[in-house]
């Protein structure tokens, strides 16, 4: 049997609609047509893809998916520590990639072959070449932890985009705002290209305000960020030009005062919070404008996805889910579950994502969850945006510090006493901050998440 591969899917859409845009960056608008125009000539092996042009990215990986073994995209702003721990987990044979030269080295002292994007560009590119099914390896965050390499095939982490990839003759217009190298950002490029709709990338660095303003300008519908660039984007004037149909939520626990002003922001758009892991794949998704999820979702199945809490933890069974990591363990049980690693807490008929269980901090014998008094933080007025982490202690083991940005013009001093007192009433004594510290900006890497100090 034939097997369909990225290239084959993007070409339907080329073949129908040449001239439809599939890609708006700030170095120009791309067709569908134009991202096929590379081939893969080379030997089956495992191909790294590291490129600064998310349009090269995407010629890249049209031109390996069905024609290598095994496919890893890196962001080129990647410690080299993470690279080199990346590059060391599978037998890789070479990188495609639009990097200049000087920064080739840590795949050259690798013993990696080096070949420019543009150097596959071919006119009579073999597409009789029998496919075979290319495994895509995707990063996790190596913030916390040394970065895994987590094994997906092109049907699981494309899961959801290939369930509703018909071509339409009215096509979305998607913002990217996550890194595109990572399970959200996949998401987002799949939900587009194998859409047929249009991918917006206003880029990953640069004032909000003006990337804000680019997708503005590009009639974006549909935007998907986590909770924290949501509370970035609307405070952007740019914001309110955004003629969005579609909000959606992922990669943190959405909390109710974002859901709430992205409803009276947005008051025609539809909202929605999902939640996903990289290993877990898509696991579920409410639009309800509350927090946390129904209760219901434990007890059947939805989607093909069953849901289970157990001892406070989240586990996901889901034909999405990844299997195993490169050259480790297995990341499903015998049973088919993900032990996600995800916090639960019920109530109220519903249940909430409160924080990771490595995450814990250990406060004089008492458990407490960085993001749990985070999120209470955020319920507060003045409260832009937060972090919560421990410092260790003598005394106590660990002593809960927050960084907080206060909104634009408040006093620090009133403002110091209002959340002493607000917290206070909250959370419990262990729970609650030692150090308040008030900051100029949080911090967000590029999956769009704070950083979590140590």
């Amino acid at each position: 049997m034939k097997k369909t591969n990225l290239r084959q899917k993007i070409r339907h859409t080329a073949s129908w609609q040449p001239n439809r845009v599939a890609l708006a960056t700030r170095n120009g608008v791309f067709n569908y047509g134009e991202l096929c125009d590379v081939f893969w000539r080379g030997s089956r092996g495992d191909v790294i893809v590291c490129c600064e042009n998310i349009e090269n990215f995407a010629r890249a990986m049209i031109a390996l998916d069905g024609a290598v073994e095994a496919v890893c995209a890196l962001n080129p702003d990647l410690p080299q520590g993470d690279i080199k721990v990346i590059l060391s987990k599978r037998d890789f044979t070479c990188v495609v990639t639009d990097l200049p030269i000087a920064s080739r080295k840590v795949f050259d002292d690798a013993g990696l072959v080096c070949l420019d994007v543009n150097d596959l560009k071919s006119e009579t590119g073999n597409l009789d070449r029998e496919a075979v099914s290319t495994a895509w390896l995707v990063p996790t965050s190596g913030t916390t932890s040394t970065p895994k390499l987590v094994l997906h095939s092109l049907v699981t982490l494309a899961h959801t985009a290939l369930k509703s990839s018909e071509v339409v003759d009215d096509p979305q217009v998607l913002a990217l705002f996550y890194d595109v190298t990572r399970f959200a950002g996949y998401q987002v490029f799949f939900q587009a290209l194998l859409g047929g709709h249009t991918l917006v990338f206003p880029g990953l660095t640069g004032p909000m305000n003006a990337r804000v303003s680019f997708c503005a300008d590009a009639g974006v519908t549909h935007i998907s960020a986590t909770a924290t660039l949501w509370r970035k984007i609307l405070m952007c004037p740019a914001s309110k030009n955004l003629p969005l149909q579609q909000i959606t939520l992922g990669g943190e626990a959405a909390d109710q005062p974002v859901l709430d002003a992205l409803r009276k922001a947005f008051p025609d758009a539809r909202i929605t919070h999902i939640y996903a892991s990289t290993e877990a794949g898509v696991g579920m998704s409410v639009s309800d404008g509350k927090a946390g999820f129904p209760f219901k979702f434990s007890e059947k199945t939805f989607n093909g996805v069953r849901i289970s809490l157990r001892d406070s933890r989240l586990f996901i069974c889901s034909n999405s889910a990844a299997h195993s990591y490169a050259g480790e363990g297995q990341i499903v049980n015998d049973e088919g579950w993900v032990d996600t690693g995800d916090i639960v807490l019920v109530e109220g008929g519903r249940f909430y994502i409160i924080g990771r269980e490595s995450g814990v901090l250990n406060v004089g014998g008492d458990k407490v969850v960085p993001e749990q008094v985070r999120h209470v933080l955020l319920e507060h007025d003045l409260v832009s945006d937060a972090v919560v982490y421990g410092k260790k202690n003598p005394f106590t083991g660990t002593l809960v510090v927050a960084d907080v940005k206060l909104l634009a013009g408040t006093d620090k001093e009133s403002a110091k006493r209002d959340l002493e007192f607000f917290l206070k009433k909250k959370l419990s004594s262990a729970q609650r901050p030692r150090v308040l510290r008030f900051v100029d900006d949080i911090e967000v890497n590029q999956t769009g998440k704070v950083v979590h100090k140590k």
